[in-house]
């Protein structure tokens, strides 16, 4: 028999036909996935387009060695191995902040704000003119006739209360303030102050980032070289990337130990303290009571700031860190840190705004995002509610006189 009949024969027919269906069924499977994945996961990571969605690489971040080098440009991108979701464009001022410069000469008839803090304060995650500090003094111009107000910006990433108090010693106090408001962020400033706590947040992000150069997550997939064009597009494979990777994430995480499962700032809402946390909230505690008295003794007013933690706006089962099984083995109470400065500001006759009620009631109406989806802090209209709500604190407290 010639190789033609073998090849046409009856049996080697139906196998041909029986391949060609379960690859068209195999193609459909692979369309359907595709259509199924844009369609589901039209907004998340894994299945993002990579031409419009990128991770921040290294070489991209690299410019912040000029950082707050005044005069110096930038653009900022986020944290490396983080999703890119801005591109800013910006200048430190004289003094090395992100702000528009000002003169230690204080015209008549001028009010002037300083605001300390960290990077809230520092706004890199939108355009300078859109941080809540120049939308405040825009506020305040356009609504109050009787005077030129100023607010003036020194927000730098990762101070805490104690690096907050000695720019107000050795800067702020210099532009002659009629009012100081110092931003207080529960979920690290109390770390920010305190060495023990930066030591063992140190080690800790050290022994995490071996297995993911993001912080607490799993790796980002991004297609690279090895990958075919045509998957580079694709977002059902890019799920499939992104699920191996989570897989594998985990399974390392479960090699480490509770405590390090665990990020050291969440321990700020144990109901147990060690000596390190105790005498951290000490000292945090101690320099806000002397930057206000340093306000104070200079004949102006002082307001402490508290900025909104997002995990509190929404259900605490829908945020990763509370499904840590290794939670389950402490205590807490997520409100003890609140309660804690409350309880402070009134012993200490010390006035406080906390913006997180304002925020949660924002959020719970009109469900619009305050926070970029990732990197976490405020999108502009957080900033535009965080100037809102200040303003109208200000106006309720007659501070404005």
């Amino acid at each position: 028999m010639s190789i033609y009949h073998r090849m046409n024969s009856p049996p080697v027919r139906k196998i041909a036909i029986r391949a060609a269906f379960i690859l068209f069924g195999l193609s459909l499977s692979l369309v359907a996935g595709e259509i199924g994945i844009r369609l589901i996961f039209s907004n998340s990571i894994a299945s993002s387009n990579p031409a419009d969605k990128q991770i921040v690489s290294i070489a991209q971040a690299l410019p912040r060695a000029t950082y707050h080098k005044p005069g110096e440009q930038f653009v900022y991108f986020g944290n490396p191995g983080a999703l890119k979701e801005f591109e800013i464009a910006g200048r430190w001022n004289a003094q090395g902040f992100n702000d528009k410069d000002y003169s230690f000469h204080k015209a008549s008839n001028t009010f002037r704000i300083v605001v300390l803090g960290d990077s809230y304060v520092e706004a890199l995650q939108v355009p300078m003119e859109r941080s809540f500090h120049k939308v405040l003094e825009r506020s305040l111009n356009q609504r109050i006739k009787n005077k030129n107000f100023e607010v003036i910006s020194f927000g730098a990433s990762g101070n805490g209360p104690r690096k907050n108090l000695q720019c107000l010693e050795k800067l702020g106090m210099k532009y002659g303030p009629d009012l100081v408001i110092m931003m207080f962020l529960e979920g690290n400033d109390v770390r920010d102050d305190n060495v023990a706590l930066q030591v063992l947040h140190r080690r800790q992000k050290d022994k995490l980032e071996k297995l993911s150069p993001t912080l607490y997550r799993p790796t980002l997939y991004q297609p690279g070289g090895q990958v075919p064009h045509l998957l580079r597009y694709s977002r059902l494979f890019g799920f499939l990337a992104q699920s191996s990777l989570n897989l594998k994430y985990k399974r390392q995480r479960k090699e480490l130990t509770p405590e390090d499962q665990i990020p050291l700032d969440q321990f700020i809402y144990s109901t147990q303290y060690d000596q390190i946390w105790k005498r951290a909230w000490q000292n945090t505690l101690s320099y806000v009571r002397q930057a206000e008295e340093l306000v104070v003794s200079g004949k102006s007013d002082f307001i402490l700031v508290e900025i909104d933690e997002v995990f509190r706006l929404i259900d605490h089962g829908e945020i990763p860190i509370f499904d840590n099984p290794a939670m389950k083995k402490y205590s807490w109470d997520f409100d003890r840190p609140r309660k804690i400065i409350k309880e402070f500001c009134r012993d200490n006759q010390i006035r406080l705004l906390d913006l997180e009620p304002f925020f949660a009631d924002e959020n719970s109406r009109s469900k619009t995002p305050l926070h970029y989806a990732y990197d976490g802090h405020w999108n502009e209209k957080g900033h535009e509610l965080a100037a809102e709500t200040i303003f109208n604190y200000l106006k309720e407290q007659t501070l404005l006189q």
